[in-house]
């Protein structure tokens, strides 16, 4: 599959735990557009165990231009669109309209993760944060949260509050477990998911290399244009601030 989208990524180098270093973003940038990638989202995490980084957006802004400069410089065919990871916390939404926490690009699109010990019931009001700002939260990787995988429903209710779901690969093909494997099958089937992303944190273990999830999608006999609309389309509508489309409920 080519012209892949990938809108959750830690591909810059030195500011959370994925690329360590320049040479480790390289490699992620070159097997991203091996696995026929041509657009990542940079989305290092926005706070430390301190709360809120409020100095990161900037120098996300300027390492994803400087990083995108060298893509350039070496022939790598990969276009970076600067983001963040967001921890959900109050003040949120206060941060984003300061510029000191980013949306996609110039979009209202936001991704957003929750603690893994979150109360479940205090995530609505911090996702109605957002919403009530005219953000649209794009929750990542909900099928990782034990939350989640013990209530399934909690995910559609935050769709109806007017949220994204976008699941990991890795989820899909078991590197995270049975719990987060079975549950994201079960918002696939039921036509929850907007997105597929790799989460990527190094070259190595959990990579850009999106062939894995195409793969997967062949093997549980995906139609192809749910495939396509999962890793490239609507990832694509998502960092151009468009709506994008409903995927359609799974037989898996």
């Amino acid at each position: 599959m080519k012209n892949l989208v990938d809108l959750h990524t830690h591909i810059l180098p030195g500011l959370d735990d994925g690329a360590g270093d320049l040479e480790d973003s390289l490699r992620m940038a070159r097997l991203a557009v091996a696995s026929g990638v041509r657009c990542v989202a940079a989305t290092p995490h926005s706070c430390g165990s301190n709360g809120f980084d409020t100095a990161l957006a900037k120098t996300v802004l300027h390492c994803t231009s400087l990083l995108q400069k060298k893509l350039d410089e070496e022939g790598i065919p990969l276009v970076l669109v600067p983001g963040m990871e967001i921890l959900a916390d109050e003040g949120m939404a206060e941060l984003l309209r300061e510029g000191e926490l980013l949306p996609y690009a110039e979009t209202n699109y936001v991704l957003v993760e929750f603690r893994f010990d979150e109360d479940p019931a205090r995530t609505f009001g911090l996702l109605e944060e957002l919403t009530n700002a005219g953000y649209v939260p794009v929750v990542a990787h909900p099928e990782r949260y034990p939350f989640v995988q013990r209530e399934t429903d909690l995910a559609e209710d935050w769709v109806h509050q007017g949220c994204l779901l976008q699941v990991n690969q890795g989820s899909l093909t078991g590197s995270f477990g049975m719990e987060a494997a079975l549950c994201a099958r079960q918002l696939l089937s039921r036509g929850l998911v907007a997105a597929v992303a790799s989460d990527a944190h190094s070259p190595q273990h959990r990579s850009t290399d999106l062939r894995p999830a195409v793969q997967w999608m062949e093997q549980m006999r995906v139609p192809a244009a749910t495939a396509k609309l999962l890793l490239s389309e609507n990832p694509l509508r998502i960092l151009q601030g468009k709506a994008p489309a409903e995927a359609a409920p799974l037989l898996l």
